[in-house]
């Protein structure tokens, strides 16, 4: 069971505003969506951009369609209809159940880096999303190898919580990290942490075994 009382990990402004405007890609937006389904205070930010948007596009001037323009929407729609399979119901991930927008979410099997930790990586209906998108399982009391990012990590912790240095997550905090953290996050409490990542670089590890590891890990 999802419990994200008292969230203080936040979606960061420009990327709601972003998302809002429908930018950012499919791993971005499914963590984004699923934040915004557990956090009362960004669910009321989004709100407040689409407002915006709308006024926005209220008082933009109009350009002119083609004639033919309509046909072509249509032909896309109908092309992407038939060549993209419809994801297969998914209620749970693994024995964890999945807020309600992440139903229906399909993902390639699961692997494991070991009896503690399993990656299983989203499918973006059937197509692989173009940066890393996961849900990574790590049991209670584990703690990760040390290691840093090439570039950008986005986590939204869905079940228990991890520490990380001097700071402590949980259920629905969603963490940034960049190419300047080095880290070895920890789970807390005796409950199995379950999270949603995006990543759009691979990670750097910083021990001889992550080394081993990172090729099992394909992240």
């Amino acid at each position: 069971m999802i419990m994200a009382n008292g969230i203080n990990g936040h979606i960061d402004d420009l990327d709601l505003w972003d998302y809002v405007r429908g930018g950012r890609d499919y791993g971005e937006r499914i963590i984004i969506a699923t934040h915004l389904h557990l956090c009362k205070e960004c669910e009321l930010n989004a709100s407040l951009f689409e407002d915006a948007c709308g006024e926005l596009l209220e008082n933009s001037e109009e350009v002119p369609m083609s004639k033919h323009s309509i046909d072509i929407a249509l032909a896309r729609t109908e092309i992407k209809t038939k060549t993209m399979p419809l994801p297969q119901l998914q209620n749970e991930i693994y024995g964890h159940s999945l807020p309600d927008n992440l139903k229906g979410i399909k993902t390639k099997p699961r692997h494991f880096l070991g009896p503690n930790v399993w990656i299983a990586p989203i499918v973006d209906n059937g197509i692989p999303a173009p940066n890393q998108a996961y849900f990574l399982w790590v049991k209670a009391g584990m703690q990760m190898l040390p290691h840093s990012h090439t570039n950008n990590e986005i986590t939204l912790i869905l079940e228990g919580g991890f520490k990380d240095g001097e700071n402590s997550y949980h259920a629905g905090d969603i963490i940034y990290e960049d190419g300047h953290t080095i880290h070895a996050p920890e789970v807390l409490g005796d409950e199995d942490c379950l999270c949603l990542v995006y990543q759009d670089g691979p990670i750097l590890p910083k021990t001889f075994l992550g080394k081993l590891l990172k090729p099992f890990a394909r992240i």
